[in-house]
Parts: C-alpha cells; sequence; structure tokens
C-alpha cells in the first residue's frame, strides 16, 4: 500500500509524501521479510531523493536497492537500480561512474525478455556521452559548441563504440525508438530532451527545437513536470542560441515556476542559469546577475557539478568587463569543476578523476 502511494505521489512530482510512503514501506517489507518489495520501496526514495536535489542520499538509496536485487536474483529490479545510480551520479558530473552504471544496466537488458529493461539505460548512456562531451570542451578551453564532436575524445577510454562522435545521438535515438514501440511515453519525453540538448551543441537548432517541443508535448499529456521542466529549459537555450529571446524567456520562466512549485531543485538551478544567460544576452546585467548567484548556490547545496560548472562559467562572463577580478574567480573555479568531470587519462583533465567526490 505504502509502496503503491510513494509511486503515485512520485508520478504526480509530490516528493516529499513520495519520500514518507516510500520510507515506510521499505519500514514495512524489512519486517515482513519481503526482500523484493523492498527493494521497489528503495528505488522509490531513490528516484524521490534525486528529483529534491539530494544526490547523495539518491546513491545510497540506489546502492541499496542494488544489493537486494542481486540478492533476490531479480534482473529487472537490478536494471532499475543501477539506472538510478547512474542518474544519481550523472547529476553530480561523476560521468565514468555513470557511464558504468548505464552501461552495465544496458547488457543486462539486452539479455532480458522484458521489453523496457533497456529503456533507462540506453537514455542513461545518450546523457552521459552528451555531458562526457561538453565536460571536455569546457575543461580544454574549447567552446561548447564543440561538445558534440568532444563526445569522441572522452571516450576513448569508457565505449567500445567511440570511433563515431554522435555516440551521445545514437544512444538517446535507440532509446527513443525503442519507447516509440513499448509506448512508454515519460522516457520517450527524456530520451527527447536528451537528443535536443546533444544536437543544439553541434549547432542544429532547430532539430533542438523540433526534440524539445515533442517532448514538452509529451510531458504536458503525462503531467510529468520533471520532464516539461527539462524541454522548457532546452527550448529557451535553442531559442535564445537563435536569438529569439522573447520565446526564451517565456519558457524559461515557466521552467523555474515549475521546478519552485514541485520541489525539482536541480531543475531550478538550471532553469535559473538559462534565465540568467536570456537576460545576460538582453543586456539586463542586474537580474542576470542575481539569477546566476541563485542558480550556483542552489547547484552547491545539492551536489550538481555539472550545472555548477555552467552557471560559474555564465557568472564569468556575464561580469567580463565590469568586475574582472571576479570574473577571473568565476571562470577559474568553473574550469576546475569541468576539469573533475573529465574521465582519467583524458585531454584537459589535469590530476582529476571523474569519480571523485
Amino acid at each position: 500500500m505504502h509502496w503503491s502511494l510513494g509511486y503515485v505521489h512520485w508520478e504526480l512530482a509530490q516528493h516529499e509524501a513520495a519520500l514518507w510512503h516510500s520510507a515506510q514501506a521499505e519500514r514495512l517489507y524489512e519486517e515482513a521479510g519481503l526482500l523484493a518489495e523492498k527493494g521497489g520501496a528503495l528505488l522509490g526514495l531513490a528516484a524521490s531523493s534525486r528529483e529534491r536535489g539530494e544526490l547523495d542520499a539518491a546513491h545510497q538509496h540506489g546502492l541499496r536497492a542494488l544489493e537486494v536485487y542481486r540478492a533476490v536474483a531479480e534482473p529487472a529490479g537490478e536494471i532499475w537500480a543501477l539506472a538510478l545510480l547512474g542518474f544519481a551520479c550523472l547529476d553530480r558530473g561523476h560521468y565514468a561512474r555513470a557511464h558504468a552504471y548505464f552501461s552495465e544496466g544496458h547488457g543486462l537488458g539486452q539479455r532480458s525478455s522484458d521489453p523496457h529493461a533497456a529503456l533507462l539505460p540506453l537514455w542513461g548512456l545518450g546523457a552521459t556521452l552528451h555531458g562526457l562531451g561538453a565536460g571536455y570542451c569546457r575543461a580544454d578551453g574549447l567552446p561548447s559548441t564543440y561538445a558534440g564532436e568532444g563526445v569522441l575524445c572522452c571516450l576513448a577510454l569508457l565505449c567500445r563504440d567511440a570511433g563515431d562522435p554522435r555516440m551521445a545521438v545514437k544512444h538517446a535515438s535507440d532509446a527513443l525508438h525503442t519507447t516509440q514501440r513499448t509506448h512508454r511515453r515519460l522516457v520517450e519525453a527524456d530520451a527527447l530532451n536528451t537528443l535536443g540538448a546533444a544536437l543544439l551543441t553541434m549547432d542544429d537548432v532547430a532539430g533542438a527545437i523540433d526534440r524539445h517541443e515533442q517532448a514538452l508535448r509529451l510531458a504536458t499529456a503525462a503531467d510529468c513536470r520533471r520532464a516539461e521542466v527539462a524541454a522548457r529549459t532546452g527550448l529557451a537555450a535553442a531559442y535564445r542560441s537563435r536569438g529569439t529571446y522573447r520565446e526564451a524567456m517565456s519558457h524559461a520562466h515557466i521552467a523555474l515556476t515549475v521546478a519552485r512549485q514541485v520541489g525539482l531543485r536541480v531543475g531550478e538551478g538550471e532553469a535559473l542559469t538559462e534565465l540568467a544567460a536570456v537576460r545576460g544576452a538582453l543586456r539586463h546585467h542586474e537580474k542576470a546577475r542575481e539569477a546566476v548567484e541563485h542558480a550556483v548556490l542552489i547547484h552547491r547545496e545539492t551536489g550538481c557539478r555539472p550545472g555548477l560548472a555552467r552557471a560559474l562559467d555564465l557568472a564569468g562572463e556575464l561580469l567580463q568587463g565590469r568586475n574582472s577580478r571576479a570574473a577571473q574567480r568565476y571562470q577559474r573555479e568553473a574550469a576546475e569543476v569541468y576539469a573533475t568531470m573529465v574521465p582519467p587519462g583524458q585531454p584537459g583533465a589535469g590530476a582529476a578523476h571523474a569519480e571523485s567526490s
């Protein structure tokens, strides 16, 4: 009963209630010795903790769920646990670790008779590969428009298929095609958002807008606020790159409002960063500075290193020519954070490791 209520509250983006019911379910299943059901409750705790920006807690719940599902030899649960662990690492910028979790889950999914089993790992691989490309480019001082091609450099040690610089798009596309066959609409929206973000870094603005608009329609129909926030933030970035600032501002404002309404802390930070970028493009300097500094605070609080790096980088850009010392401080810290997200042994990684805390 509690596990079911936790899932319902999670679907409705009522994460505090979802956490409470999932915790009650875990306790009851533990007392009853129902291990598989306990694993489901732990997955609920991991998912809701991630949505609230409690990334360390999400990772710990995911590890416990993985241990339970391995003990009872339930591959489907193991795949879900690996995917949630991957997303927790992805949000914290631990790309090498995220890639390992998603790859393991994808391997299990390919051997599973469940047609849905590989969806989350596939989407996660797409998101990880895109993040690695962006992380490599920023850490190495390259413009973000090279992020798509940067995937090739980042994955030499991580992916057998690194010979193709568009692996981020490939994995997200594979997930999208599978979701369309199996009618998993929420995962389809997530895959579309990943595609949109990857295409934008490759300068395909029209393609990015198309994918994010498709994701927004699916998210709206399913009342999935998380996917809606991601779609609107992506649309704001795409319209900003096109110079269509009214549309960009509108999507950024709505993304921020929705994220705050339902307590999506990481999404709130991302929306604030994009809102600051739009305001900066319009030369609304003071409002842009306020938004990006708030985003920095949120990402420090949640431990979302990719979001923190982007916000710091933008803060530095916004202060160029206005406060050179502060701009250099922000950009120096951004470079340090980006460097920790590049896999060890890659150019630009320095002494940092993607799996460092």
